[in-house]
């Protein structure tokens, strides 16, 4: 097997006459041996896969179901009480000095630079490269607050990308 591999390889390099390698039991070894071809009849060829897909316990389920319901909540209540309200937002705008002021100037600043949708984009991506519960709930509370808060393009990609996290394998733990 040595000798026609080197054969097949020094062909062309030697100074004497090119050798005809023929088709037989050497060559077809040594095709498999290099290219990584399945012979015809070996059926056994792919071995099973071993990773898991990314899979949630029943209690991460109701950690993402409280975190979910709470900040999309919250990015209602300051939405139609601080944002379109007119009686709080004028007297925000007034100089009212609270924190649900304060609350209402962070927020407004935030979503007119799109950093809900930019922030939820970037977690949502680095949960489709490698998913976990931490960059799940992260994106899921940026998605939430931007899709509620104006960033709807964005953060509409987001979680798309977040649903497509569950098609990857769970991460190798030690």
């Amino acid at each position: 097997m040595a000798t026609a591999y080197a054969g097949l390889f020094m062909r062309g390099r030697s100074s004497g006459p090119a050798r005809k390698v023929r088709p037989g039991p050497s060559f077809a070894i040594v095709f498999t041996v290099v290219f990584k071809v399945v012979l015809p009849g070996l059926t056994d060829h792919i071995p099973p896969m071993k990773k898991i897909p990314f899979r949630l316990t029943p209690y991460q389920v109701q950690w993402l179901l409280i975190v979910g319901f709470v900040t999309v909540g919250y990015a209602l209540y300051l939405r139609y009480f601080g944002i379109e309200f007119s009686t709080a937002a004028l007297a925000c705008d007034a100089g009212l000095q609270t924190v649900f002021c304060k609350a209402r100037l962070v927020a407004t600043g935030l979503f007119k630079n799109s950093v809900f949708g930019i922030v939820a984009l970037v977690i949502a991506t680095l949960h489709v490269i490698r998913p976990s519960i931490v960059l799940l709930t992260g994106g899921l509370v940026a998605a939430g607050l931007g899709i509620v808060l104006y960033n709807i393009g964005l953060s509409g990609i987001a979680i798309g990308l977040l649903i497509l996290g569950f098609a990857r394998p769970a991460p190798a733990t030690a």
